[in-house]
């Protein structure tokens, strides 16, 4: 079968694994105007759920691929993963594979929700 025409639910899957399914999506992106402490304290308490999750980096390799602009995912923030897409980061993954992440082959997931 062709990569590109798989079913969804399969391209999907690791999602099902991940550490934060069905937890309040609060905890991984901030209201509009949390800022310093506050959101330095729920961005460490997104990354510890991170950290023990089995996909973690399928989920980072999706989030930096698409360009996620919100959110922690795969125990990065935004600020992480704008900088890895600036190339300021040694461990910039660009090179990774991303065979089975969400996006990597070209099917349009800009509307899916992730978190929750």
């Amino acid at each position: 079968m062709n990569n590109h025409l798989r079913p969804l639910l399969t391209h999907w899957q690791w999602q099902a694994e991940a550490a934060c399914r069905g937890m309040d999506s609060a905890v991984f992106y901030s209201p509009p105007d949390e800022r310093g402490e506050d959101r330095r304290r729920r961005e460490a308490s997104a990354q510890a759920v991170c950290a023990a999750c089995p996909v973690r980096s399928p989920c980072e390799r999706f989030a930096v691929s698409n360009r996620e602009a919100h959110g922690v995912w795969g125990g990065t923030t935004e600020r992480d993963r704008l900088e890895q897409v600036r190339g300021n980061r040694s461990d910039w993954r660009a090179e990774a594979p991303t065979s089975g992440v969400p996006g990597s082959n070209g099917v349009d997931i800009s509307h899916a929700t992730t978190h929750g």
